[in-house]
Parts: C-alpha cells; structure tokens; sequence
C-alpha cells in the first residue's frame, strides 16, 4: 500500500464513525423534541392518501411546478442523493481495491447509465440552481435590504455549504467514472465503454490517455477520499446545527408532507388554526392568562400578536430546554413560569406548587392532559 492510500483508509475509517454517531444523536434529540407535543390525531387520516401525496409530491416535484427549471433541476439533485449512496458505498471499497464494482449491480448496464445519468444531470443541476440563487440574491433585488428576493431571509452560509457539497459530490462521483473507465481500458481493452461508461467513457482518451494503472488507481484512492470526506463533513456539520433546514429537509420532507393537515396534500392557507385542549379550542390569551396579557393592563382590546414564525422555529430546535424554561402555560388555575409550577390559592395569591420538573412532560398540542397550552413559547 502507498501512503496514499494508508492516510485515506484511516481518514475515512475513523471520520465516518463520528459523523454517524453525531447524526443518530442529533435525530435522537429531535425525536425527544417532537415527542414534548402531543399528537393531532387528524393528521394521521386516511393513510393511503397520504401516502399518495407523499410519493405524487416527491417524486412530481408538483410544489415546483411554477419554477420549471428550478424543479427539473432540484428533482435530479433530490433523487441523486439517494440513488447515488451507492457510489458512496463503492467509493469505501476502491480505497481498498481501486476496480471494485458493486456485486449483482455494479456491472449491470441499466444501473451504470442510471447512475451517470443522476450524476451527469446532477452536476449540471446544481450549477443551475447556483446561477439562480446569485441572479435572485437580494442584492440585486427590488424592495428594502432586497425583500422582493424570493432567497431573502435565508442564512446564507449554509446555502452556499449545501451547493458546494453538492457540487463536490457530483463531480468526484464524474471524476472517478473516467477513471474507473480508463482502469477498464488498461485491464479489459475489448470492452466498450459506450456501453458502461456512456457519459464519462470519453475521459479514458481525452483526461488519462497514456496514465498508467498504477497513477490511475493512486487517482481513485485520492478521489474516493475526497468523496467520502467531503460527504461525511457535510454529515457532522448538519448534526451539529439542527437548524440547517436547507440540508435537514432531505429527511424531513416525506415526514412533513405525509402529517398535512390536508390529507390529499392541498394547500392550507388561512386563519390560524385555535389552540386544542381536550379537543377543543382554548383561547390562551382571554381569560386567566388576562392578568397577564400587557394589553389588559392597558385597557386595549387582546388581539393576536405578529408572530415570526420561521425564528420561533429555529428557536425551538436550537435551544429546545431554554425555550421549555422560558415558556408560560396557562391550565385552568395552575401556571407554570420561567420552569415553576405554581398554583392560585383562595384569594388568587400565587403558591410554589413544586420545582417545576415536570415541564418537559406537559402536553402543549392535541388531546393531552386536560387544560395545557403554550402562552408564549419565547420569552
């Protein structure tokens, strides 16, 4: 073995556990998250609608249908990061051996063209959705700061990360092709590469015309390093930044759309939806909670507050214990603040009822116990 491929046996033996470790963590911690909440039993009808629409939406791309480009593009970029793990898997095996192909389907014919066709497309997909992205950034766009953007508001670090391991990703798996086709060509000298290698077969007489095998295969070694290292970083830098909805959302979004509200998957523009206590509204702003509600003190009518929905959000997962100490829950004459439980005695006096350890058990959506909702989710 060369010191090449030593130094990427041990970096991409080692770096990966971690990335899997830090990824099950962070899907843990989400799970403990979403379990705080109890469960809209509506948004579990009709299963094989759901279902329906969760395969029509992913695999239609029909919420892009008014960006076409933008969905033929984001549709080879979504499908290739699952059909194309493949070659992340076969990426592990050529830093051992540099010509080994997947068994049963690493030499089968369709497989092999459905794999350049995802990768060839893809990369060409990204670099469109990168064009996009600069020729709408807000920058250039009408309104204050940019606010016409339709890319306004978005952090753009992690745009700009997600594009580069996409592009990354796309281009070694390309790179690697053309050199596992010039491999093909130094052992198999008869076999077509049209057939195997139909979009990088060129690269064997244009790219590597006179390497030998062995640079080719200290090439494979240094590609499939960077392959899997840079696939892997992006794996550790998405779990540890669980807002990172740009990337979080290839797993996300089948869970998403399979809990609409709407079971065929129509949209549900509207009147925000009431509060639900024991399957009925409950209204958290009139009533006990008045005392609270800095309107009452003003002798202003309550009314509903501007919410920042997307902040709010990245709130909760980012810090869900902070938010969890921070909250207010009103639930008939029991309060809990800022992590106390306390409870109105006779003369509406409030009372340390205990220290409050209960709070991440209490139940703030759907039919939980009795009389719980979120006042305010952030202080």
């Amino acid at each position: 073995m060369s010191a090449l491929q030593i130094t990427a046996i041990v970096l991409c033996f080692t770096i990966p556990l971690l990335g899997w470790a830090l990824l099950f963590r962070q899907s843990y911690r989400f799970y403990r998250l979403f379990q705080t909440g109890a469960p809209d039993p509506t948004r579990n009808d009709h299963p094989a609608t759901r279902v329906w629409t969760v395969l029509r939406e992913f695999l239609g791309h029909t919420r892009l249908a008014r960006l076409p480009i933008v969905a033929i593009a984001h549709w080879f970029t979504a499908l290739g990061f699952f059909l194309l793990f493949a070659t992340l898997v076969n990426a592990f095996f050529q830093l051992i051996w540099a010509d080994f192909r997947l068994p049963i389907v690493g030499g089968f014919v369709p497989f092999e063209w459905l794999i350049e066709l995802f990768a060839g497309i893809g990369f060409i997909g990204i670099c469109v959705l990168i064009w996009i992205r600069q020729r709408n950034h807000p920058r250039s766009a009408e309104g204050a700061a940019g606010r016409r953007s339709r890319f306004f508001g978005s952090v753009w670090w992690q745009a700009y990360y997600v594009e580069f391991t996409i592009f990354a990703v796309m281009l070694c798996i390309m790179v690697l092709r053309t050199l596992e086709a010039r491999l093909v060509q130094i052992d198999h000298p008869t076999e077509s590469l049209v057939l195997h290698f139909p979009l990088s077969g060129w690269g064997a007489q244009w790219l590597w015309q006179g390497a030998d095998k062995g640079t080719v295969e200290q090439l494979i070694y240094l590609v499939a390093m960077l392959k899997i290292l840079v696939s892997f970083a992006w794996m550790i830098t998405i779990s540890l930044t669980p807002t990172m909805g740009v990337a979080w959302h290839r797993f996300l979004a089948f869970v998403n759309i399979y809990f609409k509200r709407h079971a065929d998957g129509r949209t549900s523009l509207g009147a925000v939806q009431p509060m639900m206590v024991a399957g009925k509204p409950f209204d958290h702003i009139i009533g006990h909670g008045q005392p609270r509600c800095p309107a009452a003190h003003a002798e202003q009518q309550a009314r509903a507050t501007l919410v920042q929905m997307n902040d709010g959000r990245l709130g909760v997962v980012a810090n869900p214990e902070r938010v969890c100490r921070r909250a207010q829950f009103i639930a008939g004459d029991v309060a809990i603040n800022a992590g106390r439980v306390f409870h109105q005695d006779a003369v509406g006096e409030d009372v340390l009822d205990g220290d409050g350890d209960d709070v991440a058990d209490l139940v703030l959506i759907g039919k939980g116990r009795p009389g719980i909702a979120l006042q305010a989710a952030q202080a």
